[in-house]
């Protein structure tokens, strides 16, 4: 499988931003000091989504003990930015496009948790 498009890294990008701007202050999933481009590039195609996104695609079928773990991928520069809660949604968002369920999981949470 390869990796997401920019296109599709942007949708999730502009979804995420939107999303956490609507969290209260003090929310402890609410990203507070990284830049959106930390959190993704457009222009570059770089970024915290980039860099989840180019790990899985290169760990996905990768089944021995001495594989790099997702907070590895992430670049040193801004990986203290996010919280591990942060990063692991962010992983989810990212895993649930590449695998086209995005869409159908957000409906059936929805109607859920709506």
């Amino acid at each position: 499988m390869a990796t997401l498009s920019g296109s599709d890294r942007t949708k999730i990008w502009k979804g995420l931003m939107r999303y956490w701007s609507k969290l209260p202050q003090g929310d402890a999933d609410k990203v507070v000091g990284a830049s959106k481009y930390e959190l993704y590039n457009p222009t570059n195609d770089t970024g915290c989504i980039a860099d989840l996104d180019n790990w899985f695609d290169t760990h996905v079928a990768n089944t021995t003990s001495d594989s790099v773990g997702a907070n590895g991928a992430i670049n040193a520069s801004y990986r203290a930015k996010f919280t591990s809660n942060q990063k692991f949604f962010m992983g989810s968002i990212i895993f649930m496009v590449r695998a086209g369920r995005l869409a159908e999981a957000a409906r059936a949470l929805a109607e859920d948790l709506g």
